[in-house]
């Protein structure tokens, strides 16, 4: 009887044991779902960087949001790595080469260049890029987040043609009033007068951009209907008024200063600046003369949000990589499914440096234990046919053991639906498997000395 009970407190023992590996394994599960979420959401591409010894750029990782931003998906970056050099405008290059040679001593950049895409186009791209110091690897990695914002340059291209024609229409006002003087039919010149403010005050009102004017008091003497509507203001409650007396929030900011010294210096000024209180991102343009100041502007605050939401991405997935007792790895989705990057937790899985992945194409299939690679092989059908595939395999350590593991992979496929990369989560699971082996020999000892005992019935 001692026996049985002492056997019965072993397996309870188990039980609580095996409990709390699921849930360990629950909160993996949701860190990995969280991982996947921001692959499956990323609206840029999402490149990892490292300087080789040879003092030249290596690919760690490249997100499929590369052939979005680029027209190239990210093997084709990855076996020719002096394609993206390549395709970058040559009045380009000599900026963006100094922009990255510079990373380390600056931490991070932010630079705009023209990128040849592969459909032809020369499309305009916006880079943000951060560095850190790699001490497994000792080296340097450079994290780049690229945003497509061509549709934004053609706006402000589009944009600046009409504000030079349209604030040399808005000038001729004055003009027009000196001429009407010099009439001698002083009616006529009021007709003539009348017309003129009438027909510019009609061009004025039809400009797309918001669009003001201020004598050199700073009192509003006109505003289009775009311009209320950005400053949610009517113009009868701002003509008259000057702009520090209706904005007092502005007195002592970029808006200030900036028109200040455009009027000082009788030279136009160009700028983007944020107004708290109506949480607004402003691209401004503003033109002297000699009764004042012009000024056209443009509400970009949700791009302003789209370059924000980028560097936040960032921010989370180098987070992410770093405290997630999982490793992160992306893969070819064929051949031996060599890796393409795979992040430095990785090391604490497996005793293996991440680059010994990225160097050798079939290292992780040379590294299975025997008997779970046929299995594997014969299961990968599954991850092409449901997009998402998990295995758990024993995977041989750098110490020469095996390490049980779970691998969660979700495949990627092109606009066309084509297969582009897999990406992975990778996690040891070697102390739930021995818990579970354990449990299982509890069981049968128990299942032993029940059948054996003479109190069994």
């Amino acid at each position: 009887m001692l026996a049985v009970l002492q056997a019965r407190n072993a397996e309870l023992e188990f039980q609580l044991q095996e409990y709390q590996v699921r849930l360990q394994q629950k909160e993996e599960q949701h860190s990995e779902a969280r991982l996947t979420d921001i692959f499956n959401r990323a609206i840029a591409s999402i490149a990892s960087l490292r300087m080789s010894s040879h003092q030249t750029w290596e690919y760690d990782y490249l997100s499929s949001g590369c052939e979005v931003v680029f027209g190239y998906s990210s093997q084709a970056f990855m076996t020719n790595p002096t394609l993206w050099l390549s395709r970058v405008l040559p009045e380009d290059r000599d900026a963006v080469t100094t922009t990255r040679n510079m990373i380390f001593s600056t931490g991070s950049a932010a630079i705009e260049y023209r990128f040849c895409h592969a459909d032809g186009t020369v499309r305009w791209i916006s880079e943000t890029l951060s560095s850190h110091w790699d001490e497994v690897a000792d080296c340097g990695v450079v994290t780049v987040v690229s945003l497509d914002v061509s549709a934004h340059k053609r706006t402000e291209a589009e944009r600046e043609q009409r504000v030079e024609s349209e604030s040399v229409a808005y000038n001729s006002i004055g003009v027009s009033v000196e001429l009407a003087k010099t009439i001698s039919d002083r009616r006529l010149a009021e007709v003539t007068l009348r017309q003129s403010e009438q027909r510019m005050r009609s061009i004025l009102s039809s400009i797309s951009d918001a669009f003001f004017s201020v004598d050199r008091e700073w009192r509003f003497t006109f505003l289009n209907q775009q311009a209320e509507r950005v400053l949610r203001r009517d113009a009868q409650q701002l003509l008259g008024n000057t702009v520090w007396e209706s904005f007092p929030d502005a007195v002592d900011s970029a808006f200030y200063h900036q028109y200040h010294w455009a009027m000082e210096h009788q030279q136009s000024v160009s700028f983007e600046a944020y107004y708290p209180p109506y949480d607004l991102w402003v691209d401004v343009r503003a033109y002297p003369f000699a009764a004042g100041l012009t000024v056209y502007f443009l509400d970009i605050t949700e791009r302003k949000q789209v370059e924000l939401e980028a560097r936040r991405l960032q921010e989370r997935l180098q987070f992410l990589l770093a405290n997630t007792p999982a490793a992160i790895f992306t893969c070819k989705p064929n051949g031996d499914f060599g890796a393409t990057f795979i992040s430095d937790n990785i090391q604490t899985i497996s005793g293996h440096e991440p680059q010994e992945f990225l160097t050798e194409s079939g290292f992780w299939i040379s590294h299975l234990h025997p008997d779970d690679l046929n299995r594997i092989i014969s299961e990968m059908p599954l991850l092409f046919n449901e997009g998402h595939h998990t295995y758990e395999y024993r995977f041989r350590h750098k110490d020469g053991s095996y390490r049980w593991v779970r691998d969660s992979l979700r495949l990627i496929r092109d606009a066309l639906g084509e297969p582009v990369e897999i990406v992975g989560c990778v996690t040891d699971i070697s102390d739930r498997k021995q818990a579970e082996i354990s449990l299982r020999e509890s069981e049968q000892r128990l299942q032993t000395i029940l059948e054996s005992s003479p109190l069994s019935i």
